[in-house]
């Protein structure tokens, strides 16, 4: 139940989280889908846990026992340490759209809004405060990151200290067939273990790394490097022809890299706690290293910002 809705119009969101939320759960019901645990990744699909408790409540149960049942079958994954990657609605939205649905679970006004409440000061209605409510299970994504979460949250657990918020984490791991090249795979396969993908977690498996030839190793790195600025000069030009992107745009997107050049690459989503910006924190020492015509570098940064994240959009100008 994963999807990320970056759009301008609040009215419009709210309507898309009811949708992926709500109507996600009755997609399943008509497939016979019938899920033993369910996963929200974000506060977007949060709904889906108040549809459940909606289904709970038909069978029987009361209100408060069909959130406990709810609560056991789902987990909560949370992403954004930054509050402006929160969805949050007024109690004017939401009442409009869900004016008849709270009334089916036998909810007022207030204590539908309470459910999504996150501070005590703020009045609106958030998605990830709903999703920490209504799973048993919750996770961060990295050890600090579940140390900023606990921070950001304390205030639905009033009564514990930061350090003991029931929001666990998981450091977010990789898919090896797809995180590793090709290329570099085979010499993997070679020189470490033909059964990697069943033993990747083995530490020896990581010293016979050592037994890759430097040669080879580097005329991998290298082919791999040319076909990145190959479709990176291909991307350029294809903007170019199509007169989406300016002369000045076309050499920021990398059109003169050069192919013998050591190359750093920062691709990720533009987040001030994700430091961006730190390679610029010595001027005079990162004019040193790109520089050097002995030993030249260049540096590709990717990705955007979040809509409403304006120190990100700000870092990327």
């Amino acid at each position: 139940m994963s999807a990320r809705l970056y759009t301008a119009d609040r009215e419009q969101r709210i309507q898309q989280e009811f949708i992926l939320g709500i109507g996600g759960v009755r997609l399943l019901r008509m497939l016979g889908i019938k899920p033993s645990v369910w996963h929200a990744n974000e506060g977007h699909t949060s709904f889906m846990m108040l549809e459940r408790v909606r289904e709970e409540m038909t069978k029987g149960l009361g209100f408060a026992q069909a959130v406990e049942r709810v609560q056991a079958t789902t987990v909560f994954t949370t992403h954004t340490p930054v509050p402006a990657g929160h969805d949050a609605f007024s109690a004017d939205l939401v009442e409009k759209y869900f004016h008849n649905y709270r009334e089916s679970l036998g909810l007022s006004q207030p204590e539908f809004m309470r459910l999504g409440q996150g501070h005590p000061a703020d009045p609106s209605f958030n998605m990830t405060a709903l999703g920490l409510k209504l799973a048993e299970y919750r996770n961060a994504v990295s050890r600090i990151h579940g140390e900023v979460t606990r921070k950001m949250w304390q205030v639905l657990w009033p009564d514990l200290e930061e350090d003991k918020v029931p929001v666990t984490y998981i450091t977010n791991g990789v898919h090896l067939p797809t995180w590793i090249a090709p290329e570099l795979f085979k010499l993997c396969e070679q020189y470490v273990s033909p059964d990697l993908l069943d033993r990747p977690d083995e530490a020896s498996l990581c010293e016979k790394i050592m037994d890759i030839p430097d040669e080879q190793l580097w005329e991998v790195r290298h082919t791999l490097r040319r076909k990145l600025l190959q479709n990176i000069r291909e991307s350029a030009q294809q903007r170019w022809l199509e007169g989406n992107a300016t002369a000045q745009q076309v050499l920021a997107m990398g059109s003169l890299l050069n192919v013998e050049t050591l190359t750093i690459g920062f691709v990720r989503r533009f987040a001030e706690y994700k430091r961006p910006a730190l390679i610029f924190h010595d001027i005079e020492r990162l004019k040193r290293i790109v520089n050097n015509r002995g030993c030249p570098v260049q540096i590709i940064f990717a990705g955007k910002a979040h809509p409403r994240d304006n120190e990100g959009k700000e870092i990327i100008r």
